[in-house]
């Protein structure tokens, strides 16, 4: 250590030597004398080797070594496999002093000290650095002065380790938003971060809402924030932030950190509505009464009083619509101001011939920034043709009426509560002698749970009831949460054997799943036959093990179906593989002639696009009978010998025939990974979720019976799809069939195809499948469960554009 002290206090004299004869340091003597140093072994430092100049005196050498009295603190501001960023503190600032490292690698064989580029500034970037190693760093420095005095400082050592390439990054420590700037008509955030104890340089932000940004943070210096502009007024943003290894590192990056925030709503921001779009109109409410009748053509006069709630912020005005059903009237529409929270429609005529006539109010804010969301309200007449007297003095119909009117209101009142008393008593004594003989045939932890079954245990309940006995049970074919599928024979009229499958509950059921039971069976008898349908063959609902007898489909599932031809395959191809590397000669001319290996039950691309066309038209058939699935999935699909797919599972199937629409309003098990947007949100099902649930299914069909959203946790998957996340296209399937995923998939029901229009394309594409849909496993790289393991893990597409979540 003295050797180096010495050989400092040699360098220094030089450079002092330097600046009296000059008033400016040259620095390429310093630069010199730095580079002779890099040059000499750290424990062989002898003064004759570099010729940076000498004290006169020992006096004066003594007096150099005295002033040696700042003292260095450097510190890791970032690092990478191959970087590592460090900086200091500037007590006092000069120009006339020089910053440089020593720094060594503490695991190489023959360490040695290499000497870094001189600073005046705070910094410095030690590049070239080998991944995953400790190296020491020494920060020194060299002040010249005008007396010709001159000062060295000198850190401590410093240990720093590189980040490894084969190790995952440190997430960040704390992700947060700084500030929100209003920049006109838009908001910029302000998000900071907090460097994990790994200090990673690089880092990818993600920020979607209802589109995606993506940022790429590559400046070693500035990485500890970034700027996002024009951000929407109110809307909700979330934002993903991963660290990485190196600049250009795509591997072993960190787990991600979520930021998630609200931009103020434009009102929030403005505190008035003349820059903002309105907000709906709320708690529209409309009364109409009569006020006045002509006896001539026989037609009243009403006046539709209106109310609606004040909003925070008034728009500068309110439109008001009146339309009718079914009726000769043309629309009427009506301003007022935006202060006001109520309106009349006055003089709307209606004719005898137009009993109970329906009519909309529809009202719509407006502002000079746009208009809002419209809020309508439904309602009908009670169509009177009673004369409204405008004078006091009486008829005799009107004497008569008032008279008369309340005697037959009493009397009609007083039979209406006899007659309830006596048919409520009469079903009161029906309940009770239904449960008494309810009870002597079943268990009673179910009795409450069972509804219709015929009293008398030897007569059918209808054409579909079968004595047991009739059953031949064999084995479990399927099992799942509630019940169990078993393969038997039904013995027909004429004793002859029909393979069916039977399904049955399992032990100890709940009262909810008998009820469910005897839905589903209610449904499939209400379902007439169908080709692409698993059709009821018998029930048995009497007695406490009630049965569904349907026909059966002998290879199962579509899913496991699927999934034990791509095993199947996989296993073909690698005995394939096997052989060509045996005997180079061995070459393979189709696509799946492998070595002439046994190839059954190994579909086609052909046969999965007709899967696909025979799903479409069941759901077609479904849909004309205004019926929904709400459970459509491979696992839900049948297959027969002759590849004939048949839709099964009723259970959740719904009758939508008056509005088309079935809200789920109670609890239960449900398929989220197949759920459409709506589905998920207002638990709203229709057809159309229906279509969605069916591009879930197609996507299933082509990674031969993946499991949806590779690598997303469920309740991970609501806030990905609301910012506008789908599946990426598998690698396998075309730009065409990937866009039908697409379609099904789209945000607003309307926006979706129907399974008619589907029927049509699947039509079209068994015409040409080639071109569509490729199985060959030599190109393409697939498990069985997660198809992008390997190259696309947790990889999501969004406008056509693949980013990592």
């Amino acid at each position: 250590m003295s050797v180096l002290r010495i050989f400092f206090v040699l360098c220094g004299a030089a450079v002092a030597q330097s600046a009296v004869s000059r008033a400016d340091v040259d620095k390429s003597d310093l630069s010199g004398c730095l580079d002779c140093l890099a040059k000499i072994p750290i424990d062989k430092c002898v003064s004759s080797e570099c010729h940076c100049g000498v004290p006169n005196s020992t006096t004066e050498g003594s007096q150099w070594l005295q002033t040696r009295t700042q003292l260095l603190l450097p510190k890791v501001h970032c690092k990478s496999q191959t970087k590592v960023v460090v900086t200091w503190d500037l007590t006092t600032p000069q120009n006339n002093t020089y910053f440089y490292l020593d720094y060594v690698n503490k695991v190489s064989s023959y360490p040695r000290y290499v000497t870094s580029n001189t600073s005046r500034c705070n910094f410095t970037v030690l590049e070239s650095l080998e991944p995953g190693t400790t190296y020491e760093l020494i920060l020194r420095s060299i002040t010249i002065w005008p007396n010709t005095t001159k000062t060295l400082g000198s850190s401590k050592p410093l240990m720093v380790q590189t980040l490894d390439s084969h190790r995952k990054v440190d997430p960040v420590k704390k992700f947060y938003l700084d500030s929100l700037n209003l920049s006109e008509n838009a908001y910029d955030a302000v998000v900071k971060w907090d460097k994990a104890e790994d200090k990673a340089c690089y880092y990818d932000i993600v920020s979607f809402e209802e589109d995606y940004n993506y940022f790429e943070i590559r400046n070693v210096w500035d990485n500890e924030e970034l700027r996002i502009p024009n951000l929407s007024f109110g809307k909700n943003y979330s934002l993903i932030i991963r660290a990485l290894s190196d600049k250009d590192a795509t591997e072993n990056e960190s787990e991600p950190t979520v930021l998630r925030f609200v931009v103020p709503t434009c009102h929030e921001t403005f505190k008035h509505s003349a820059m903002c779009v309105p907000h709906k109109p709320e708690n529209l409410t409309a009364i109409d009464a009569l006020v006045d009748y002509n006896e001539e053509d026989n037609s009243s006069r009403y006046n539709i009083q209106l109310y609606w709630s004040k909003p925070t912020y008034p728009p500068n005005y309110y439109q008001i619509k009146l339309m009718f059903y079914n009726s000769t009237h043309k629309p009427i529409f009506l301003n007022v101001s935006g202060e006001s929270t109520n309106a009349t429609i006055g003089n709307v005529i209606v004719t005898s011939e137009e009993f109970s006539v329906r009519y909309w109010v529809f009202i719509t804010a407006y502002s000079f920034a746009g208009k809002s969301a419209t809020s309508a309200i439904e309602r009908s007449f009670n169509v009177s043709f009673i004369p409204v007297s405008d004078g006091s003095t009486w008829n005799d119909v009107e004497v008569i009426m008032i008279i008369v009117g309340p005697i037959l209101a009493i009397g009609l009142v007083v039979m209406l509560a006899a007659n309830w008393y006596f048919a409520k008593k009469v079903a009161k004594e029906k309940k009770l002698k239904y449960f008494k003989e309810l009870n002597e045939k079943i268990p009673p932890s179910i009795i409450t749970a069972i509804g219709g079954l015929s009293s008398n245990n030897s007569i059918p309940a209808d054409n579909w009831e079968i004595n047991p006995s009739r059953l031949i049970i064999k084995s479990i074919i399927g099992e799942g949460a509630f019940g169990l599928v078993k393969k038997g024979y039904y013995l027909d009229s004429n004793e002859e054997k029909i393979e069916v499958a039977i399904k049955m509950m399992k032990e100890h059921p709940t009262m909810d799943e008998m009820k469910q039971f005897y839905q589903e069976i209610d449904i499939m008898k209400s379902v007439p036959k169908h080709p692409q349908l698993v059709s009821l063959v018998a029930c048995v609902t009497r007695g406490s093990s009630p049965l569904i007898v349907v026909e059966y489909c002998a290879k199962g599932d579509l899913q496991t179906y699927l999934r034990k031809a791509w095993d199947k395959l996989s296993k073909i191809k690698n005995e394939e593989s096997f052989a060509q590397s045996s005997n180079p000669q061995y070459v393979s001319n189709a696509l799946y002639d492998f070595s002439q290996s046994d190839m059954t039950d190994i579909p086609q691309p052909k046969d999965l696009i007709s899967f696909a066309r025979q799903i479409v038209l069941g759901m077609e058939y479904l849909a004309s009978l205004k019926l929904i699935h709400r459970d459509l999935a491979a696992r839900n699909v049948l297959i027969c010998e002759d590849n004939k797919v048949k839709i099964s599972d009723f259970g959740l199937s719904r009758d939508v025939y008056y509005d088309n629409v079935y809200r789920k309003v109670t609890g239960g098990k449900v398929p989220i990974r197949w759920m459409a947007l709506e589905s998920m949100t207002q638990q709203i099902y229709t057809t159309q979720s229906d279509v969605w649930s069916f591009g879930i299914l197609l996507w299933e069909i082509v990674t031969m019976g993946s499991t949806p959203y590779p690598g997303v946790q469920t309740q991970e998957l609501l806030p990905l799809l609301r910012s506008g996340f789908r599946m990426e296209r598998p690698i396998n399937c075309s730009e065409e069939l990937y866009a039908i995923m697409c379609n099904c998939w789209n945000a607003s029901p309307l926006d979706r195809p129907t399974f008619a229009e589907l029927r049509v394309i699947f039509d079209t594409l068994l015409e040409k499948v080639s071109c569509y849909l490729n199985l060959d496993i030599s190109d393409v790289s697939m498990t069985q469960h997660h198809c992008y393991s390997n190259t696309f893990s947790g990889r999501y597409v969004k406008q056509g554009k693949i980013v990592d979540v």
